[in-house]
């Protein structure tokens, strides 16, 4: 059978997650991964979920294993728009919020409703991995903005508005930036909202990593300065909580939720709706604010040591960013070494990591890539890099 005949025309040119073939492949073997984004299994606050979800069966047993509404969970919705009133003054309430199947539906939701073949989207340069494969699935027209130390380099992306550039779309990840680690200051954050309205575009700003802070001053979200009512802000509870519940959201102006509830409907009629009263409870009282310490603690010392080790065991000829938060670190090898062909020396090193050339949507730094610190141990940290840099150190030898 010619199974080609049967698939859609958008079917036929899907393409699977690298990262997610990243993952096949170091799976079948016993290597140090440092490439996947996940959480450490040590931050999970089992006991805690286990003794909410025995209250929530006791109480609202029938209501939270029955079906719900496409929005969500009314006093989900409500305790978000709250808890993002008070940690970011954002001027939320519950009627501005929609509830997700983590932020990859809520990415996945905002590219369906506002991006049409051609369309113009700019983004950041890395930017998010399955960001890029959404745009390209909707066939957007994607160019990007390069990063600089203190973030996008926004004076670049105002030349290149008043060159003509017309983005429908702008994408960011403003705050210990996927896959750089790279927050944008506020100044430019400013500015971004300033070109957002002189020249008619609309931002999403995908905000997962925010409360991870391990040092520094905090910086607010676009959203907060935005008073124009142009941003779109996605968080989600998968950092904070567990990953595996999805419960993720969309805050913004009430005629884009409508719209998006909308497109929302045929794709899952409602989120989990069990996760959603765990996620209402755990969030209500002062359980989250404990656990996000216990998690900022336990991922600084995670951050510190990587940074220590890659100073220890890196040539001088690498360099690497210094994250004040999330979960990444990035790191620029010299110019004649591809992180992609050094892949399969590094799985057969017994370490993994992720090339950056995929977080790229045009012209990939081929010599990029990168760490997460928060999934494994200590020690594999330290033997993880110790190994990269061993094998970095011998390509540099031979060059």
């Amino acid at each position: 059978m010619n199974s080609d005949r049967y698939y859609s025309t958008k079917a036929q040119k899907m393409e699977s997650s690298k990262i997610r073939e990243i993952s096949k492949i170091i799976a079948e073997r016993d290597i140090i991964s440092l490439a996947g984004g996940m959480p450490s299994p040590s931050s999970f606050p089992i006991e805690i979920v286990s003794e909410l979800s025995e209250q929530l069966l006791k109480e609202k047993g029938a209501e939270a294993l029955q079906y719900g509404t496409t929005t969500g969970y009314r006093k989900l919705k409500e305790v978000i728009a709250r808890r993002l009133n008070e940690n970011f003054d954002m001027s939320v309430n519950g009627e501005n919020i929609l509830v997700t199947s983590g932020a990859q539906q809520a990415l996945y939701l905002v590219g369906k409703v506002f991006v049409e073949r051609d369309d113009e989207v700019v983004v950041e340069a890395p930017t998010y991995a399955s960001m890029l494969q959404i745009l390209q699935e909707l066939g957007g027209d994607v160019s990007d903005i390069e990063l600089e130390k203190d973030g996008f380099a926004v004076d670049k992306f105002k030349k290149y508005l008043e060159n003509g550039g017309n983005p429908k779309l702008s994408y960011f990840v403003p705050t210990f930036q996927n896959p750089s680690g790279i927050t944008t200051s506020l100044r430019k954050r400013q500015k971004l909202v300033d070109l957002a309205e002189a020249h008619d575009f609309l931002i999403v700003e995908d905000d997962p990593y925010h409360q991870l802070r391990y040092s520094g001053g905090s910086v607010p979200p676009i959203y907060s300065v935005d008073d124009n009512n142009r941003t779109i802000y996605v968080g989600t509870l998968s950092k904070l909580l567990a990953p595996g519940l999805r419960v993720g959201w969309i805050a913004a102006r009430q005629e884009f939720i409508d719209k998006l509830q909308l497109a929302k409907q045929p794709v899952d009629l409602c989120t989990n709706v069990f996760s959603q009263h765990l996620a209402y409870r755990y969030l209500k009282g002062d359980i989250v604010d404990r656990q996000i310490e216990k998690i900022k603690n336990l991922y600084r010392a995670k951050r510190d040591h990587m940074l220590d080790a890659l100073q220890e065991f890196l040539p001088e000829k690498v360099d690497w960013t210094s994250p004040k938060g999330g979960m990444f670190i990035w790191l620029t090898l010299p110019e004649d070494i591809d992180a992609e062909e050094m892949f399969q020396d590094a799985l057969d090193e017994g370490v993994a990591y992720v090339p950056g050339s995929i977080f790229y949507a045009n012209s990939p730094k081929k010599n990029t890539l990168r760490l997460n610190f928060t999934f494994v141990d200590e020690k594999e940290i330290t033997e993880g890099v110790k190994r990269l840099g061993r094998l970095i150190e011998e390509i540099i030898d031979r060059s």
